[in-house]
């Protein structure tokens, strides 16, 4: 199995490499490409500053800058 590629992302589009698609940031909704027609899942999320995460998720991972959750 090999890795994911890296999404990107430019203004309020996402652009998925892999499976050619570009989605909406604010909606999850696909804009342009083969799943233009479908909706990305939601998925639970925390916002926090690092210290405050650690507080309430000892063992929680913190992406470093700029790596896009591929760390």
């Amino acid at each position: 199995m090999t890795a994911p590629s890296c999404w990107s992302s430019t203004g309020d589009q996402l652009h998925d490499p892999d499976s050619g698609t570009s989605w909406d940031l604010a909606t999850g909704r696909g804009l342009e490409g083969p799943l233009a027609a479908d909706a990305l899942r939601p998925r639970p999320a925390f916002t926090s500053f690092p210290d405050d995460y650690r507080t309430f998720f000892p063992d929680g991972r913190i992406w470093p800058d700029g790596a896009g959750g591929s760390a």
